[in-house]
């Protein structure tokens, strides 16, 4: 079964109820996997680089990272997505999930030297 790796949860404070919430509604990324998040919402992971690609390298090795059938998606810090996607690809590809404003849904983007580089979206 595919999983989705989301680079961090992103979190805000919730006006009504005081407590936190995820900032963006990830919901229709699950029609390609369960939500696997490498970081959670907190902390500034980039300021630790060797700590940062260590609990990365620790994740996907804990999650079975496959490139064959996994997905990434990003959001947070853009040095954390980076690191992650590179991450990935050291390890035989991925393809990336990238959220489409005007339908309102997630297409599919090949890494390069990704297995599946064939597919440059998922049809929608």
């Amino acid at each position: 079964m595919s999983k989705v790796f989301v680079t961090q949860q992103v979190r805000i404070r919730d006006a009504a109820t005081g407590g936190f919430r995820d900032k963006v509604d990830l919901t229709p990324a699950t029609k390609y996997g369960p939500l696997i998040y490498i970081f959670g919402g907190g902390g500034q992971v980039a300021l630790q680089p060797y700590l940062m690609v260590d609990s990365i390298e620790e994740r996907l090795s804990e999650e079975k990272f496959d490139p064959r059938a996994d997905f990434l998606l990003c959001q947070g810090d853009p040095v954390v997505a980076m690191q992650v996607f590179h991450l990935m690809m050291q390890r035989g590809g991925c393809r990336v999930l990238r959220w489409d404003n005007m339908y309102k849904h997630y297409t599919i983007v090949a890494g390069q030297d990704s297995p599946n580089r064939e597919m440059a979206h998922d049809g929608n």
